[in-house]
Order: structure tokens, then C-alpha cells, then sequence
């Protein structure tokens, strides 16, 4: 699931993260970005819609729709036409607030779904079987192993396949606003 990082309107000011499962609306309240809530109707004039790749009429990304009475700017440029298809590390400004999309999704462990074709574990090079419990590499989509009797993806430091993705189910989020 993408993630939507918006800075908290507090005396912290960090950044928070909300999953978007689903269309979602951009609320701004007081003049900052409150986060990210479900939408209540029809789209007006006012609304930020953030409408996911299977929604009808979206694009295969996600795609930020804007009214005709939001000004708002995708990257530091003005949103043409109203609409965009979001990008991992798009920043959002509107109402004197920055936001972020990102596609970055953290590693967890699943029973495997299974795939069209056999898929097999790049670590120890043995079948994953429906229903294995293993990891999906967030950054190349590898599956590994990860049970007590084949611990293939916290094995070691980095994915076996693309060996860029931190291993530690607790590694939380490579990417954040504070990176830049």
C-alpha cells in the first residue's frame, strides 16, 4: 500500500505516514494538511481526491485529482488540468503545506499467495510453496522464506536478489521526508 506523509501541526512537527488503502480525500483544515479521510460523495470544486490504480477512470498509479478552486503544486509546478498520476516522492503543496506520496511499502511477513509460475526463494533456492510463510522484498518483489525452519530473509543483511533492501523486519521506511 502507497503511504501519504504529512508534518504534524504541532509543537513536534514531524512527519507522520497513513497507509492508503482506498480513494482517499486530502483534508486540509485551518490551512494545513489534516491528513488523508475517506471521501463523502460526489467530487466539488474544493476537493483534493487521491483515487488508487483500480478505481474507475484512474491510470495503473495513483492519481491525484484536484477541483477547480484548489491551488496547489506537484514538484514545485502547478497542477495542469487537475489531475496527475503520483510518483514515490512526489511532493504535494497546498493551502502553505508540503506533503509526500510514496510507494514504499515495509517488508512483512505473509503466507505466500502463490504466482503463475513456480517461484523459488533466492537464498536457499528451495520452492515456496502456497501458504509458506515468507517476505516479499518491498524493493525488487523476490519472496524469500521466513519461518523458524528457513529464515531465508533476515539470513542476511540485505535481500539475496537485489541486495539493496534492508532485512530487519523492524527497518521501518528507507525513504522519509527527513531524507532530503
Amino acid at each position: 500500500m502507497p503511504n501519504f506523509w504529512v508534518k504534524a501541526n504541532d509543537e513536534t512537527g514531524g512527519w507522520g505516514v497513513q497507509k492508503l488503502a482506498g480513494e482517499g480525500c486530502l483534508v486540509v483544515s485551518g490551512g494545513h494538511i489534516a491528513g488523508v479521510a475517506s471521501p463523502a460523495g460526489e467530487p466539488g470544486a474544493a476537493d483534493l481526491r487521491l483515487l488508487p490504480p483500480a478505481a474507475p477512470g484512474a491510470s495503473s498509479s495513483w492519481t491525484l485529482l484536484a477541483g477547480r478552486d484548489v491551488s496547489l503544486r506537484v514538484n514545485g509546478l502547478p497542477l495542469a488540468l487537475g489531475i496527475r498520476a503520483l510518483r514515490h516522492r512526489d511532493e504535494i503543496a497546498v493551502a502553505g503545506q508540503r506533503c509526500y506520496f510514496s510507494t514504499e511499502e515495509l517488508a512483512q511477513v505473509l503466507a505466500f499467495p502463490g504466482l503463475a509460475q513456480t517461484a523459488c526463494c533466492p537464498r536457499c533456492k528451495q520452492r515456496l510453496e502456497i501458504g509458506d510463510l515468507a517476505v516479499m522484498c518491498p524493493h525488487c518483489n523476490a519472496w524469500h522464506h521466513q519461518s523458524e525452519t528457513y529464515p531465508c530473509w533476515t539470513y542476511g543483511p540485505t535481500c539475496a536478489l537485489c541486495q539493496v533492501q534492508a532485512t530487519a523486519l523492524d527497518a521501518g521506511f528507507s525513504w522519509t521526508p527527513e531524507t532530503l
